[in-house]
């Protein structure tokens, strides 16, 4: 953004009226690394940089992190992004700017942000779906926002858990996964489920199609 503004000083143009998110604000809120300079953090996130400070190299990078962390936040957009991390995006118009930084709205006092927990089953829900009475856990990327599911199942009667457990009956496994095993896809959720089903608990993988279906089926059924 720096050098935004000084581009358009040194032609006299305005700044443009934009809104942006800072990776490395962003990547400090979501994951624990030892430093946030954009080779460690493409490093951590798999990102391949092989060019540092090259203007194009550093730009493409930097847009990597930001589709990488969003895929990880299960975020479908830069302000999904930002909500999830607890960030405020910044904005620059013709007249002034701010730059992007850490809400203290998102702080739960003791100065870390404290992620969204799963909403409680709807005990009021129709007993007779599939999903009731479940401990539904999500793993791998999905079409729809972690929080999203975690409120669609937990109207059905669902209870939303965001690790797997041997309470855990369903797995519902994203990222294309179209199998039906938590050995055939390799998350640590999935091998935990795979743990718990090899020692004779009763959890079910399920893929998201197959789950989507379920909520599709639900919602005719409404009709």
């Amino acid at each position: 953004m720096g050098a935004i503004r000084e581009a358009c000083g040194s032609i006299g143009a305005e700044w443009p009226t934009l809104t942006y998110g800072c990776t490395m604000v962003l990547a400090r809120r979501l994951i624990p690394i030892p430093s946030y300079s954009l080779p460690y953090l493409c490093d951590a996130l798999g990102v391949s940089f092989d060019h540092h400070h090259d203007a194009e190299s550093d730009a493409v990078a930097a847009a990597e992190v930001l589709l990488s962390l969003a895929s990880r936040a299960q975020a479908d957009s830069l302000e999904a992004l930002a909500q999830v991390a607890g960030v405020a995006l910044g904005h620059m118009s013709p007249v002034d700017w701010i730059g992007c930084h850490r809400s203290p709205h998102r702080s739960d006092g003791s100065g870390n942000w404290a992620h969204p927990a799963p909403p409680p089953a709807n005990l009021q829900a129709n007993p007779g779906h599939p999903f009731y009475g479940q401990v539904i856990v999500f793993t791998g990327a999905l079409g729809i926002r972690r929080v999203d599911a975690w409120a669609a199942v937990s109207e059905l009667g669902a209870t939303p858990e965001d690790s797997v457990t041997k309470r855990t009956s369903i797995l519902v496994v994203g990222d294309g996964f179209t199998g039906h095993s938590a050995a055939d896809f390799t998350t640590g959720k999935a091998a935990k489920a795979a743990q718990w089903i090899a020692k004779g608990h009763n959890s079910e993988v399920m893929n998201e199609r197959d789950f989507a279906d379920i909520l599709q089926d639900e919602a005719g059924g409404m009709r």
